[in-house]
């Protein structure tokens, strides 16, 4: 049987958390409630998402998430014991994994205020989301750091070949998982446009995302 139908049949048999996002907006909180021959229903409360969109979803699996690629087929779908906040997704292909990633010379901190550092693209944290205005992490939920939403934080970004800088970014969402927290950043006063766009585009590149 085909790895992701496995994911997706087991997702649905458990009701699992799931999380979806829309280009350009924050993660939302949903649950998978079945698998049907013409894709993924999701119950979505407060969506806002349209028919023919392109999303991304979050799976919650028993080892870690697991992060697909989804267009949005049906929306209003009825939900037995939940209302018709059902979102349809279909053509779902999976997103290549990232572990393995050469993140050498790559740097993604947030820099506490003690001055220490905890590394975005090093576990436990994982960068799931990057482009030049936000970006999304997950954490373990018994992480000994919570970033509650609204909370500004600082980022120290960097390359190799284009050195580094700071930004502040402010907590816009978070999503709580069955094990992990899904958090949204949005950058702020970015003054180095122009390296900020190259270094992004850097980290995605190295972390296929």
């Amino acid at each position: 049987m085909d790895h992701t139908r496995k994911t997706l049949e087991d997702a649905a048999h458990d009701r699992r958390a799931c999380a979806v996002a829309r280009p350009g907006a924050p993660w939302l909180a949903g649950v998978v409630c079945r698998l049907e021959p013409a894709g993924l229903v999701c119950d979505l409360p407060g969506h806002g998402v349209r028919v023919g969109e392109e999303v991304r979803l979050r799976l919650e699996t028993d080892q870690r998430p697991v992060h697909l690629e989804a267009t949005v087929l049906r929306v209003g779908v009825q939900v037995p014991e939940r209302g018709p906040d059902g979102v349809m997704l279909g053509f779902l292909s999976s997103l290549p994994i990232t572990e393995g990633a050469d993140r050498s010379g790559m740097l993604a901190d947030v820099v506490l205020p003690g001055g220490s550092v905890v590394s975005l693209v090093d576990p436990p944290l994982h960068v799931v989301q990057l482009d030049p205005r936000r970006a999304a992490f997950e954490a373990p939920l018994a992480h000994t750091l919570v970033f509650p939403e609204g909370s500004v934080l600082r980022l120290r970004l960097g390359t190799e070949a284009d050195g580094c800088h700071e930004v502040r970014a402010r907590v816009v969402g978070v999503v709580v998982g069955e094990g992990h927290l899904l958090y949204t950043i949005e950058f702020e006063d970015v003054t180095h446009q122009e390296r900020h766009h190259r270094v992004v585009s850097a980290l995605r590149t190295a972390l296929a995302i």
